[in-house]
């Protein structure tokens, strides 16, 4: 009886380091909700969360999913998705929503499900090299565009400017119909006018003057995603104690605002790092998460 017990026991043991060995498994594998910071806002623009009232939307706001933005007349707002991007232009007179951002860490890579909604307008969007399993795609209201480490320019007429990279144009028309179209680097995707929607899209190489207006538009977009990744320090002229650590840094501070974009704006005591920082003989630094100013 004794070892009936003992083996029940056991048995009760294994089946509980079972259970804990799943959670945490599952744990691991939970996605984890990505953001969107508002990087620049030029002209005015507003956003709305959950359904709630629409507020003025400034630099530094962070937005999440379900979240829509809105642009005026003569307007523009850049937001930096972090892994989910990292970049988005939203264009004058534009709506786009942030139906889904999320990211999951393997180990090895970075896999993403970034969804937007583009419902009135057009956008712009600079896109990293995914991971096979990862989803970029944006919908607008004659189908899907998906994106595989490309560079874009995507209207809700459907029109697909692609600048590098590859996307996949999902065309649906008013019947239901669908049809599909690869758009590679220097063509544009056009679907066919409003007289015959059932007729097919066409794939063409981008008309140069269109190719020219976009190239520096993309080099703005990337100095946006650079920015996004700097970090920024407290320091007047002197080095600061970084916690927990309590490594000084010894890198000078850029200077602005020669360095930074005019949409960004910071008090004079304000500095930027780039990471990571190389303190030569003892540790490189890769994210600062808070600065005090050690006294002169």
């Amino acid at each position: 009886m004794k070892h009936v017990g003992s083996f029940i026991s056991k048995l009760a043991a294994y089946g509980v380091a079972l259970l804990i060995s799943a959670s945490m498994v599952t744990a691991q594998a939970q996605p984890k909700q990505g953001t969107a910071k508002v990087m620049a806002v030029r002209g005015s623009a507003q956003y709305s969360e959950a359904g709630g009232a629409w507020m003025v939307l400034n630099v530094g706001k962070v937005l999440h999913t379900g979240a829509i933005i809105r642009t005026a007349s003569g307007s523009q707002v850049d937001l930096f998705l972090k892994q989910n991007g990292p970049v988005v232009r939203i264009t004058a007179d534009t709506t786009l929503g942030l139906d889904k951002l999320l990211y999951e860490e393997t180990g090895e890579e970075t896999i993403i499900d970034t969804q937007l909604n583009l419902t009135n307008g057009r956008i712009l969007g600079s896109v990293k090299k995914l991971a096979e399993a990862s989803k970029y795609e944006v919908k607008v209201p004659t189908g899907t565009v998906g994106i595989r480490g490309t560079e874009y320019d995507i209207s809700t007429s459907g029109i697909v400017h692609v600048v590098t990279g590859s996307v996949l144009v999902t065309y649906i028309s008013p019947s239901g119909a669908v049809r599909q179209y690869t758009v590679n680097a220097g063509q544009t995707f056009t679907p066919p006018p409003a007289s015959t929607p059932e007729a097919p899209g066409t794939v063409t190489n981008t008309p140069p003057p269109v190719a020219e207006e976009m190239t520096p538009v993309f080099d703005q977009m990337q100095e946006v995603a650079i920015e996004g990744t700097r970090v920024v320090v407290v320091t007047p002229t002197v080095k600061p104690t970084i916690q927990p650590e309590s490594v000084p840094l010894i890198m000078p501070p850029l200077n602005y605002p020669s360095e930074l974009s005019p949409a960004i704006v910071l008090p004079p005591n304000v500095a930027v790092v780039p990471m990571p920082v190389k303190i030569p003989g003892q540790v490189t630094i890769n994210t600062i998460t808070q600065a005090v100013v050690s006294p002169h």
